[in-house]
């Protein structure tokens, strides 16, 4: 990566409270989109990456002192953090609480495919105030921050929970009203600081949807997976039950249970999350990406693109 794209991801965060911006992705060797918000001195960025083959690891200098939070959605990288870690593996579920000042990380997809890792960039006032006040049991972090000296917790189990699910499907449908909008990205931060946190004093325990039995929910996870494989022609409920091995109604209600949706309901927010990302690489028509996407009717899709964002896939293309 050059000095310019390396300036670019730097300046990513720069903007105003509550301002929702949308990048491509500043390399030439793959496609994708990166919408990032700052909000109260914490700042998210979510990166959709989609390989065609094999592409080269890059670099990226931490100018800037942040706690962060890494989640790893879909695909897998090894990823490096200067000497905290190296290559450690980011499997899908994999998430991390860390702070690693004026370092060099290293990033590597593994193969081609499509990617999704989310990135919450907390300032260190505002993480000190959060390890202070609200969980003493991490107040061996706040000096450590106070010092410079970096750190990282792995969470203790490779997959992430109902909750966390739940918050990465829903974080972009929000309201267009300013003010409601810093609102949902400020509860968002938090809720997803209290859960990471909680998972790691608690290591193993997740909320107790997790009802489920282990075999269930890793037949669930496959359901998921196969789903976004297909979401151009996803499987009916009866084809779906059958090709994970789950009977009909522990598929349906496991999966509302686990991630937060019914199936048609995930299946419809993943299509028009990868709309989004076609839209903004810019190699097809609207309606060559509605019916590559499963849309019979291209007004269908055109309703429930601007539901969910709140514009026009037209506005968004210019």
């Amino acid at each position: 990566m050059g000095a310019k794209q390396q300036r670019d991801l730097n300046s990513l965060l720069r903007s105003g409270d509550g301002i929702v911006q949308t990048h491509e992705m500043p390399f030439s060797d793959r496609k994708g989109t990166v919408r990032t918000v700052m909000n109260h001195g914490i700042g998210l960025i979510d990166g959709v990456t989609i390989a065609e083959h094999p592409v080269p690891s890059w670099k990226h200098y931490n100018e800037q002192a942040f706690v962060e939070m890494n989640f790893m959605l879909e695909g897998s990288m090894l990823h490096t953090q200067g000497d905290l870690f190296k290559k450690h593996r980011f499997a899908p579920g994999y998430h991390n609480l860390l702070f690693n000042p004026s370092a060099w990380e290293e990033s590597e997809l593994i193969g081609p495919g499509r990617f999704r890792h989310v990135g919450i960039h907390i300032e260190t006032g505002r993480a000190l105030s959060f390890f202070t006040d609200y969980i003493p049991q991490l107040n061996h972090l706040a000096e450590k921050i106070q010092k410079g000296e970096p750190f990282v917790m792995h969470a203790p189990s490779g997959r992430l929970s109902s909750k966390m699910n739940y918050l990465f499907d829903t974080v972009w449908s929000h309201s267009q009203a300013p003010g409601l909008t810093r609102l949902h990205f400020e509860a968002f931060n938090l809720e997803l600081l209290a859960l990471t946190c909680e998972n790691m004093l608690v290591p193993g325990q997740y909320p107790k949807a997790s009802a489920l039995s282990k075999t269930d929910t890793e037949k669930l996870h496959y359901a998921r997976e196969l789903l976004l494989s297909r979401l151009c022609d996803p499987p009916l409920l009866r084809e779906l039950s059958v090709l994970c091995g789950i009977n009909e109604f522990k598929l349906k209600k496991g999966f509302k249970q686990l991630f937060g949706r019914s199936v048609l309901a995930f299946v419809n927010e993943m299509r028009l999350e990868a709309a989004l990302v076609a839209i903004h690489t810019g190699d097809k028509t609207i309606s060559e990406i509605a019916y590559e996407l499963g849309y019979s009717h291209t007004q269908h899709f055109h309703r429930a693109f601007k539901q969910r964002y709140g514009k026009t896939p037209k506005s968004i293309s210019k």
